[in-house]
């Protein structure tokens, strides 16, 4: 969620039907996410309404194997949240041990990113035992183009293929894919929304709804109505 009015994204948040709710990032061992004074009433608010919280596990950020393991222990034992999504999986070469490492210290849902699946930036392949696989969308570099381009195809068939127990996730990158995104204008964005929405059922995949990030915020640009609705 985003951070510039906490309180009525909380309440806006709670009314949309959302579920899943990234809520912070660890960056290290001294700034591992936990919600503090100031934003601890927030994560309880949304936790009451039902809201599943997530944090963010940077892998990308050159830690050991062993530190991301910690940090995602200290998020576990928070009692705040019931996810992690581990970021930058494929550019690491030990990413199956973070994984095996956080399934062992009690996560059961961990979410990896995989945006590099297809590019020659991607060290690796997607890891075993993930919750969800997920992708940035192709479409925010290319809006004119189909919603779901031919590279989120094949990284969604490649996951039903190799991980049939995983689900497959579109959306949009944070910050660069949703900073992207806002700059189109509010038409574009509705019709995106709806269209990658429909495209569910057709190609088989599940997709996240940007309704606040740090840099995005849906009732500024005129796209919650739109998400709610499309959320239903």
């Amino acid at each position: 969620m985003g951070i510039e009015d906490p309180a009525a994204e909380v309440a806006a948040l709670a009314a949309s039907g959302a579920k899943y709710i990234r809520f912070s990032r660890a960056i290290s061992l001294a700034a591992v996410g936990i919600p503090d004074s100031t934003n601890a009433p927030y994560a309880r608010q949304l936790i009451q309404a039902g809201l599943s919280l997530g944090a963010v596990l940077i892998a990308q950020s050159g830690a050991s194997v062993s530190d991301l393991v910690d940090m995602g222990n200290t998020l576990k034992n928070s009692g705040f949240y019931d996810w992690i999504f581990v970021d930058g999986a494929l550019t690491r070469t030990d990413i199956q041990q973070v994984i095996d490492g956080l399934a062992a210290v009690g996560w059961t849902k961990i979410m990896v990113n995989d945006t590099l699946f297809g590019t020659p930036n991607a060290v690796t392949n997607p890891p075993n035992g993930v919750w969800a696989h997920s992708k940035a969308f192709g479409a925010v570099n290319n809006p004119t183009g189909p919603a779901v381009t031919p590279g989120d195809i094949a990284f969604i068939q490649y996951i039903h293929q190799h991980f049939p127990d995983s689900i497959a996730v579109l959306k949009l990158e944070i910050d660069s894919g949703v900073e992207k995104f806002l700059a189109l204008p509010t038409a574009t964005q509705n019709l995106l929304l709806t269209e990658w929405t429909q495209a569910q059922s057709v190609y088989g995949y599940t997709m996240i709804y940007p309704l606040f990030t740090t840099t995005y915020d849906s009732k500024t640009a005129g796209t919650y109505d739109t998400q709610v609705m499309l959320m239903k």
